[in-house]
Protein backbone atom coordinates (compact mmCIF):
# COMPACT_ATOMS: atom_id res chain seq x y z
CA UNK A 1 0.00 0.00 0.00
CA UNK A 2 2.61 2.32 0.75
CA UNK A 3 4.49 1.63 -2.15
CA UNK A 4 1.18 2.45 -4.23
CA UNK A 5 0.67 6.05 -2.32
CA UNK A 6 4.41 6.90 -3.03
CA UNK A 7 3.60 6.19 -6.86
CA UNK A 8 0.53 8.83 -6.10
CA UNK A 9 2.95 11.21 -4.72
CA UNK A 10 5.69 11.05 -7.92
CA UNK A 11 2.64 11.31 -10.54
CA UNK A 12 0.41 14.52 -8.01
CA UNK A 13 4.62 16.05 -8.10
CA UNK A 14 5.04 15.35 -11.93
CA UNK A 15 2.23 16.77 -12.93
CA UNK A 16 1.09 19.45 -10.11
CA UNK A 17 -2.46 17.95 -9.74
CA UNK A 18 -4.46 15.75 -7.42
CA UNK A 19 -3.53 12.15 -7.61
CA UNK A 20 -5.98 9.67 -6.47
CA UNK A 21 -6.61 5.81 -6.33
CA UNK A 22 -9.50 3.89 -4.57
CA UNK A 23 -8.55 -0.03 -3.24
CA UNK A 24 -10.56 -2.95 -3.86
CA UNK A 25 -11.21 -2.77 0.46
CA UNK A 26 -12.53 0.55 0.23
CA UNK A 27 -9.28 2.36 1.01
CA UNK A 28 -9.13 5.44 -0.94
CA UNK A 29 -5.42 7.55 -1.13
CA UNK A 30 -4.96 11.12 -2.61
CA UNK A 31 -1.71 13.03 -2.90
CA UNK A 32 -1.67 16.87 -3.17
CA UNK A 33 0.83 18.70 -4.19
CA UNK A 34 1.76 22.40 -2.29
CA UNK A 35 4.23 25.05 -2.78
CA UNK A 36 6.30 23.51 -0.18
CA UNK A 37 5.44 20.10 -0.03
CA UNK A 38 3.18 17.23 -0.05
CA UNK A 39 -0.47 16.53 1.12
CA UNK A 40 -0.67 12.64 1.91
CA UNK A 41 -4.39 11.46 2.36
CA UNK A 42 -6.11 7.80 3.18
CA UNK A 43 -10.05 7.43 3.47
CA UNK A 44 -12.84 5.55 2.97
CA UNK A 45 -15.52 7.40 0.45
CA UNK A 46 -19.16 6.38 -0.12
CA UNK A 47 -20.51 3.28 1.30
CA UNK A 48 -17.69 2.74 3.35
CA UNK A 49 -17.60 6.32 5.18
CA UNK A 50 -20.62 5.40 6.80
CA UNK A 51 -19.01 2.70 8.52
CA UNK A 52 -15.95 5.02 10.42
CA UNK A 53 -16.85 6.08 13.86
CA UNK A 54 -15.97 9.24 14.42
CA UNK A 55 -15.82 9.57 18.18
CA UNK A 56 -13.56 5.79 18.03
CA UNK A 57 -11.15 7.50 15.42
CA UNK A 58 -10.94 10.55 17.48
CA UNK A 59 -10.10 8.81 20.63
CA UNK A 60 -7.88 6.29 19.46
CA UNK A 61 -5.64 9.16 18.67
CA UNK A 62 -5.88 11.00 21.53
CA UNK A 63 -4.94 7.52 23.03
CA UNK A 64 -1.74 7.12 21.32
CA UNK A 65 -0.08 10.34 19.44
CA UNK A 66 3.23 8.94 18.96
CA UNK A 67 1.46 6.48 16.54
CA UNK A 68 -1.62 8.48 15.21
CA UNK A 69 -0.54 11.97 15.90
CA UNK A 70 1.17 12.51 12.88
CA UNK A 71 -2.34 11.68 11.08
CA UNK A 72 -5.31 14.41 10.95
CA UNK A 73 -8.71 13.28 10.29
CA UNK A 74 -11.18 15.09 8.00
CA UNK A 75 -14.65 14.82 7.05
CA UNK A 76 -15.38 16.01 3.97
CA UNK A 77 -18.40 17.80 2.60
CA UNK A 78 -19.70 14.30 0.79
CA UNK A 79 -19.42 12.76 4.04
CA UNK A 80 -16.13 10.99 3.08
CA UNK A 81 -13.75 10.30 5.79
CA UNK A 82 -10.03 11.47 5.26
CA UNK A 83 -7.05 10.93 7.50
CA UNK A 84 -3.89 13.46 6.31
CA UNK A 85 -0.41 13.74 6.64
CA UNK A 86 1.76 16.58 5.33
CA UNK A 87 5.34 16.00 4.21
CA UNK A 88 7.44 19.04 4.08
CA UNK A 89 9.31 18.29 0.93
CA UNK A 90 9.38 16.22 -1.98
CA UNK A 91 12.18 14.35 -3.23
CA UNK A 92 11.82 11.35 -5.76
CA UNK A 93 14.12 9.17 -3.81
CA UNK A 94 13.57 10.21 -0.44
CA UNK A 95 11.45 7.63 1.67
CA UNK A 96 8.35 10.02 2.74
CA UNK A 97 6.48 7.51 4.77
CA UNK A 98 7.35 4.10 6.39
CA UNK A 99 5.30 0.98 5.84
CA UNK A 100 4.44 1.42 9.79
CA UNK A 101 2.86 4.95 9.24
CA UNK A 102 0.36 4.25 6.17
CA UNK A 103 -0.56 0.96 8.58
CA UNK A 104 -1.69 3.60 11.16
CA UNK A 105 -3.35 5.54 9.25
CA UNK A 106 -5.54 2.34 7.91
CA UNK A 107 -6.11 1.28 11.72
CA UNK A 108 -7.36 5.12 12.34
CA UNK A 109 -10.23 4.34 9.74
CA UNK A 110 -11.41 1.05 10.42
Amino acid sequence: MRELLMELVKRAHAENSVAVATLADGIAMLAYPMDDGMLVGLGMEGEYARRVDATRLLHKRAGDMARFGGWLPAQLKDGAWYVLKRLPSYHQDARLLEEDEVAAAVELLK
